[in-house]
């Protein structure tokens, strides 16, 4: 379209992930996207795909569809996912039905794309989406204040250490605290989201609702955090968390 690649002219081609199961409508996807200049970094017909992607290069834009292999509504819990990373996040979709859009505007989508459509409609969507401002990718507040806590005492330890010339009382105070940081850093985004729903007092079935997934999914999650950060229960994390986030002498 002419039209699009003039608004394109003057500024940087964005970086756009097309998650699209029915391989004729991702070459549709792609090809347009091209043809009005964006640079299409990633194209996966799974959740699991893009996920793999997404480990490699961050998009500004996902188009995604919300029925995918994984399920029907798999596409709006791989949508927190993203939004997590601060990517926006527009749903190509052939449901419009009243409960389908109702999960999906819980996200607070960038777009909402029904199909089938036409070329004009998705490239103003994808523009419309574009300048908005990208979503919050801070894990949540008290997940940064409990990696500053932590590095902020560990900090004060080394000084002090190196200032009076001395070995810890601890041997394994400064690797303890530091490991559990690089824990922290290491959790995934959506790991990251449940943390941060469960220090907003929410329980298992809360979270489940919350976020669109299953209980099980939840609490596997927990174990998986519960095993990175080197706790045996919820309230054990919450603990130390809340402990790490606090000030200290």
């Amino acid at each position: 379209m002419m039209v699009a690649a003039e608004q394109m002219a003057g500024r940087r081609a964005e970086r756009v992930m097309v998650v699209e199961d029915e391989a004729i409508v991702s070459r549709d996807i792609q090809r347009m996207l091209r043809e009005a200049g964006h640079h299409v970094t990633a194209a996966a017909g799974t959740c699991a795909a893009a996920r793999a992607w997404l480990d490699r290069e961050t998009p500004d834009l996902a188009l995604v569809d919300i029925a995918l292999p994984e399920g029907r509504m798999a596409g709006i819990e791989l949508a927190s996912d993203l939004r997590a990373r601060g990517v926006r996040v527009v749903f190509v979709t052939a449901h419009a039905d009243r409960e389908t859009i109702s999960r999906a505007s819980h996200l607070g989508p960038s777009g909402y794309l029904v199909k089938p459509f036409t070329e004009s409609q998705l490239l103003t969507a994808v523009e419309f989406a574009l300048i908005q401002k990208a979503p919050d990718a801070v894990p949540g507040e008290a997940m940064t204040k409990a990696i500053a806590g932590i590095e902020a005492r560990l900090g004060r330890l080394t000084t002090m250490l190196v200032e009076a010339g001395i070995a810890p009382v601890s041997p394994g105070a400064v690797e303890g605290a530091s490991q559990r940081v690089q824990a922290m850093r290491q959790l995934s985004s959506r790991e990251r989201e449940v943390l941060r729903q469960l220090l907003a007092n929410r329980r298992v079935p809360q979270i489940a609702d919350k976020l669109f997934i299953s209980q099980h999914t939840v609490r596997t999650h927990l174990k998986s955090i519960f095993r990175k950060l080197n706790v045996h229960s919820q309230a054990e994390l919450i603990d130390l968390l809340t402990q790490d986030a606090g000030p200290s002498a």
